[in-house]
């Protein structure tokens, strides 16, 4: 019996379009590119989990776009989902500053001030050539707005191509997926970007992370008093979270109640040293390092409200996550942090007022708050709920379909 082929002239027009159908189905594979660490950052195996309950084929995980993976897809129909683009284009490391011997050596041959700006060149030319081959090999690319800006200071040079990247990112891609409506007002005005925009938010970390200590058990492990009123920042310690503006803040309380726990991984060690010698003081816990994820609910449960005071925010998944334990946030009105906090869930404060956090900070003092309007809340964040709007990321535009926001979920 002759095989039946989509291409086969005799095959009758109803079996064509079955067999046609049916290996886009089979062809349809969906890798996701995240180069972050899951231990780091829990969100792309949620985001994964979440997609494969919507998705025939298996949903894979790797660490970079490269040129050498698209030319080696030979069957229509993939599609290549990125994150995090600063982490795509930036170059391998060669090993790392605390290496010995020959592996120094090759370290401060890979970084010095001649060859790295080459290298960098280099990585985001062989990104752009990976974005213009996935055309004409029939792979779909779909990008995650997570940081419309890179949150690492870069100078002018490196500044200049990430945004060349950027650009042909927002052009080549077959669809944005952003976090907020305010997100996707940015992309239209900084990229041009008006089609295929979808909005589907961050998903919430409920059930993650290990969630039995008790208030009373978390404060006595801490060193807090059980009537302390405690302010907590939990995150990366970076310039760009306004750490020192919170520091600075927590100073003029002059309640004795209050108490303000600090805890994350440093980014940059000179700015870590900097902030602990702005911590001193009695009522203070400065616990810089990686928190593992049994003892994330340590600090949670321990604090009556989180403290995020980002000067430079596109998504923040911190916000899900104190939700995610009924601790409910302090955080500026900048761009997309006011589609996610309510009067129920957490204060807003003019970043640009006098006193403006300071006030914050005595406002959430003074307020009683719901776990029950915050568990209400967070819900809505679950991941199975947001799962059907994910997979519309995915599917083939339809020609005429040109809105700004073409999908978005409805919490």
């Amino acid at each position: 019996m002759a095989r039946l082929s989509p291409l086969s002239p005799k095959q009758p027009a109803y079996l064509e379009r079955i067999v046609s159908f049916a290996s886009l189905v089979r062809n349809n594979m969906l890798t996701l590119f995240a180069n972050v660490q899951p231990q780091f950052n829990p969100y792309i195996a949620l985001f994964q989990k979440t997609v494969q309950t919507v998705w025939a084929e298996p949903v894979t995980i790797k660490p970079r776009f490269t040129l050498g993976w698209v030319l080696r897809q030979r069957r229509p129909g993939q599609v290549a989902h990125l994150h995090w683009l600063e982490n795509q284009i930036s170059p391998p490391k060669w090993f790392g500053p605390e290496a010995t011997g020959w592996r120094k050596l090759i370290y401060h041959l890979g970084n010095n001030r001649v060859v790295r700006p080459v290298r960098a060149a280099w990585a985001v030319l062989l990104f752009g050539l990976a974005l213009w081959f996935t055309r004409p090999l029939g792979i779909r690319v779909v990008y995650t707005v997570h940081n419309l800006i890179a949150h690492r200071h870069l100078n002018g040079y490196y500044a200049w191509l990430e945004a060349r990247a950027l650009g042909w990112l927002f052009q080549r891609a077959d669809a944005i997926h952003v976090h907020s409506h305010e997100t996707a007002r940015a992309v239209q005005t900084l990229f041009g970007r008006t089609h295929r925009v979808f909005v589907v938010p961050h998903g919430n970390y409920l059930g993650w992370y290990p969630n039995t200590l008790s208030r009373a058990n978390a404060r006595q492990q801490l060193g807090l008093p059980e009537n302390a009123f405690v302010y907590l920042f939990f995150g990366q310690i970076a310039p760009y979270k306004g750490l020192e503006d919170l520091l600075a803040a927590f100073a003029k309380l002059n309640d004795e109640t209050a108490w303000l726990v600090i805890v994350g991984k440093v980014v940059q060690a000179d700015y870590g040293a900097k902030l602990a010698a702005l911590a001193q003081h009695p009522h203070i816990i400065y616990q810089p390092g990686f928190v593992p994820d049994e003892a994330v609910q340590l600090y949670f449960n321990a604090a009556d409200v989180e403290v995020l005071p980002y000067q430079q925010i596109t998504t923040s998944g911190s916000i899900l996550l104190a939700y995610s334990f009924g601790c409910p946030v302090i955080v500026p009105a900048r761009g997309a942090l006011s589609e996610l906090v309510t009067p129920a869930t957490g204060i807003l404060y003019s970043p640009g007022r006098p006193n403006a956090l300071l006030n914050a900070l005595r406002q959430a003092h003074q307020t009683v708050w719901s776990s029950t309007a915050l568990e209400t809340h967070v819900r809505q964040y679950d991941w199975a709920r947001l799962a059907p709007a994910l997979y519309q990321l995915y599917q083939p535009a339809a020609p005429a379909q040109t809105p700004l926001v073409s999908a978005e979920t409805h919490l």
